[in-house]
Parts: C-alpha cells; sequence; structure tokens
C-alpha cells in the first residue's frame, strides 16, 4: 500500500527497523476447526432382521356354522299358579280333579258390582238386579242386596251350562241372619226360561237343609230328605252335591258342614227321582228369600263326574238304588271300585 512505500539511494542500506512488525497472517479466532465426529456411527447390518418364513399352511377359511343358534327348546306357556283354584277340604283325601268346568270365587269384582255371566231372576223368570258382589267375612261374595220378602234367583248363565249332567258342585253359603232363606240350585233351567230345578236349601229359622224339587219331585231318599245342621249368623257353611243322569232317574247326594270343621264322610242326602218329569240336565245357581237378609254364595266350583258320563248309565235299573251311594264317588277308574 502507498504507507508502507520507502524510497532507497542506490547503494544505501536501509535501515533495520526496529519496531517493524513481523507480518503474521491473522488467523480467525472464530472459525472453528474441522473436527471429524467422534460419535458418527457405523452401519452395523441388523442381526434380529427376521428371515421371511413362508407359512407351513394356508389357513381354509370355515363358514360360519349358523348365523344365530335356534333355541334347544320351545318353552310352552304355561298358566300362572299363583291364583291357585281353592277347594273345600275333602275328607277322603281325593285329588282335585283336573277338569273344571266353572270356578268362581267373585274376587276380580269390586264390591256393588254385578258378577258378569250371572242371571238374577225373580220366582216369575223375569230379569232384574238383585244380586251383587259384597265383600262378607273378609271375602268378595254373590250376595242377595234387596229387601222383598219374594223369591230371587241368580244362575251362571252360559247356554253351554244348561246341557251339564253328571257332575259335582261345592261352594259355601253365609246367612247373615238366623232368619235368612237360601239354597244352592243344580239342574236349573231357569236362565232359559224352564221352571225347574233340584234345589239343597235351609229355611228360616230351621236347623236343618234339605232337598227340594221344583217342576218334578224327589222320588225316594235313603235318609230322609234332611239333614241336620244348626246355623250361626255370619258363619260360612260348606256345601257338596253331586248329580248324576241314569237311564231312568236322576240321582242326589249332598252333605254340608260348617267351615273349620271336618268334611263329613257319608251322604245325609241320599236320594233320586224317578219320575217322568225328571230334570236330566242344568246349570247351577243360587236361591234366597228376600225377607231374611243378606244371603251369600261363594267359592262356586263345579266339576264333571267320571268325565262326560256316569257309571250310573251302565248299570242295570235294579242296582241303582242299592249302589248308588257307592258309584258316584269321585274320581273311580273303573266300575270295578263299587264292589
Amino acid at each position: 500500500t502507498p504507507a508502507d512505500v520507502h524510497v532507497y539511494r542506490l547503494g544505501a542500506t536501509p535501515p533495520t527497523p526496529t519496531n517493524t512488525p513481523t507480518l503474521v497472517p491473522p488467523t480467525p479466532t472464530n472459525t472453528p476447526t474441522p473436527v471429524p465426529p467422534t460419535n458418527t456411527p457405523t452401519p452395523v447390518p441388523p442381526t434380529n432382521t427376521p428371515t421371511p418364513v413362508p407359512p407351513t399352511s394356508t389357513p381354509t377359511p370355515v363358514p360360519p356354522t349358523s348365523t344365530s343358534v335356534p333355541p334347544t327348546s320351545t318353552p310352552t306357556p304355561v298358566p300362572p299358579t299363583s291364583t291357585p283354584t281353592p277347594v273345600p277340604p275333602t275328607a277322603t283325601g281325593t285329588p282335585t280333579p283336573t277338569a273344571t268346568l266353572l270356578y268362581e270365587n267373585f274376587e276380580a269384582y269390586a264390591p256393588g258390582v254385578s258378577a258378569l255371566n250371572w242371571l238374577d231372576q225373580d220366582g216369575n223368570l223375569i230379569a232384574g238386579d238383585f244380586f251383587r258382589v259384597e265383600t262378607v267375612g273378609g271375602s268378595r261374595a254373590q250376595t242377595y242386596v234387596g229387601s222383598s220378602g219374594a223369591h230371587f234367583y241368580t244362575h251362571f248363565n252360559d247356554p253351554a251350562a244348561l246341557s251339564w249332567h253328571d257332575y259335582e258342585i261345592s261352594g259355601r253359603l253365609n246367612f247373615a241372619t238366623g232368619m235368612g232363606s237360601a239354597g244352592v240350585t243344580f239342574y236349573s233351567g231357569f236362565p232359559n226360561g224352564e221352571n225347574h230345578w233340584y234345589m239343597f236349601l235351609r229355611y228360616a229359622n230351621q236347623d236343618y237343609f234339605r232337598i227340594h224339587a221344583r217342576g218334578t219331585s224327589i222320588g225316594d231318599c235313603a235318609n230322609g230328605l234332611t239333614v241336620p245342621q244348626a246355623i250361626t249368623p255370619g258363619r260360612w257353611y260348606w256345601f257338596r252335591i253331586q248329580v248324576s243322569t241314569a237311564t231312568d232317574r236322576t240321582l242326589i247326594l249332598a252333605r254340608v258342614w260348617e267351615e273349620g270343621q271336618p268334611e263329613p264322610t257319608t251322604w245325609p242326602i241320599d236320594c233320586y227321582d224317578a219320575y217322568s218329569t225328571r230334570i236330566s240336565a242344568g246349570t247351577v245357581g243360587m236361591w234366597t228369600e228376600g225377607a231374611g237378609g243378606r244371603t251369600s254364595l261363594d267359592d262356586v266350583v263345579v266339576r264333571p263326574l267320571l268325565g262326560s258320563n256316569s257309571v250310573f248309565r251302565d248299570l242295570p235299573p235294579d242296582q241303582l238304588v242299592q249302589d248308588r251311594k257307592h258309584v258316584i264317588y269321585f274320581p273311580l277308574a273303573s266300575k270295578a271300585e263299587k264292589k
């Protein structure tokens, strides 16, 4: 550069400067010296690289065995068992028959309601509203609610019931006062306008029940027409009646006992009707004479005797009277059991 130029005379020795610095090329202080990286990893072939192995077997797709499994068994609906049919106690221990023509305990009705399928009539067969379901002794029952002293009836009013024959009817009666008159009708044609029936009844102020008929007559009874039974107002009295149609007569057995007491093992009422006017079929019901106060019917059960036919149909007439108290018992597997 111009500042560094010196002029010397030819042949003269230039002075040696004492402070002339030795020029050293500057070393940049911030220029990093490249250093090969000490941590550069040496590529190593992977030691765990899996060797592809061809599949030893190719799985065969399996179609599903079924998209839905049908139930192993189809459940059969079972009628509810929580509502068993109450049956009056039996002294013989005979199992309850499986066939039932009618069971009515009136518990499905509110007090003051008229029961379905029951027809109320007066003694002249004129329909009316004389009975209602009421609470009697803690139970609902078909109860006479009128005040007239006339005769009144209430019958199970199913047309098929008019053809019922060879059956047993059981249930219970309640008399609100000693003046009450009431009875159970069977083989009745009242709902069909037919003025006939058989009846097991108790008249006011009497300490017995008796068998009675309308439109025909009771021809013979082994033990008479009546059975002793004192009445306590407000208590229930069970009854059991069996009726069967033979070739030439209709046979009737009946008994009664106070609730809480054992059922009798014999049939105090043991009668038949052999008149030409005898009744051979009919429905069931209740009769009352209104002047005696409220009377009630409850727990009515009607069951066939020996299926649809009685063994009476197969007995010769000369055996009917002597054997009738035996052959009508339910159930009988064969006529040999009469012996």
